[in-house]
């Protein structure tokens, strides 16, 4: 029997080059524009207004050409059953087993803005107003004994593309599955303290890293409804959002991920918001798991 064949989702984006040449293209226009309304002003003769005017207008739609004809960055998610590749074709494509991956989790938003995808961003593969997949993969490097440590990756998807919809119901597969029903991540248990309560910076960033554990918890306990169509056609009231208990839920988890941000914020306050969001989230993610099972 042959094995399964690999799926790749590309996703491309314009470059810093793409935007130049349109910004230099408008602007090249509105010269155009303002240099005809001037000259025939001032009574420039009709040959150098049509001279002027035409060779801004040629220099704008000449610019844009030359920026149609660049490359177009491109963000790769492939998988198979034992490797998962994945990065910026124009500056590198990680290897990763399959066995390493922990956790698939669906953001609750597009990307605000487009990461550079270098240096300290380069687990960071977002594209701006694009969706984009968070894995959770384990280092290599962690000392035997110790807890485990993950990597965190947030890699560009389009929603809408078939291949990228087939990517990550194989990931969510290939996680090993969570007992969803059974054990939520808002399962009864002591409350965290409040990041607003710590007695020392320190100590508000371990609760604000608690926190996003907890919403990463919620959200890949959330993600097979979304991926996996199965569980969905048996458990249809978790994405029915005319439920109220499922509009507060996603609602809920739209304010925690406007919220979330890579790293430990300047402002305690800030940080304590998010905290409370993801709080909110994991009630409302067992509210609605609870509703549907009614």
């Amino acid at each position: 029997m042959s094995a399964p064949l690999s799926v790749t989702a590309r996703t491309e984006y314009l470059g810093v080059g793409h935007r130049v040449a349109a910004a230099t293209a408008v602007a090249l226009l509105a010269v155009g524009v303002i240099a005809l309304v001037i000259l025939r002003a001032v009574g420039v003769d009709s040959a150098l207004v049509v001279g002027v005017v035409a060779g801004a207008i040629a220099g704008s739609v000449a610019v844009a050409a030359i920026g149609r004809q660049l490359s177009r960055g491109a963000v790769i998610l492939t998988v198979d059953d034992e490797w998962i590749y994945l990065g910026n074709e124009d500056v590198t494509i990680e290897e990763i087993a399959v066995r390493r991956l922990r956790s698939v989790v669906p953001g609750g938003a597009v990307a605000t803005s487009t990461s550079s995808m270098r240096g300290s961003s380069a687990r960071r593969l977002t594209v701006k107003g694009c969706g984009y997949l968070q894995l959770e993969v384990a280092r290599l490097d962690t000392a035997p004994g110790a807890d485990e440590v993950v990597d965190r990756w947030q890699v560009a998807v389009m929603g809408s593309d078939p291949a990228a919809q087939e990517v990550a119901a194989r990931l969510v597969a290939l996680v090993p599955r969570r007992r969803v029903v059974e054990t939520p991540a808002a399962a009864t248990g002591p409350r965290m303290a409040r990041v607003a309560d710590a007695g020392t910076d320190e100590a508000a960033q371990r609760l604000w890293e608690a926190a996003t554990r907890m919403h990463d918890a919620v959200m890949s306990e959330y993600a097979p409804y979304e991926l996996d169509t199965d569980l969905a056609l048996r458990s249809p009231t978790v994405t029915d959002v005319t439920r109220p208990a499922v509009q507060r839920f996603q609602e809920s988890m739209d304010a925690a991920e406007a919220l979330r941000t890579d790293r430990f914020p300047d402002d305690r306050d800030y940080a304590d918001r998010y905290q409370r969001s993801v709080f909110v989230l994991r009630e409302a993610w067992h509210r609605c798991l609870t509703d549907s099972a009614d």
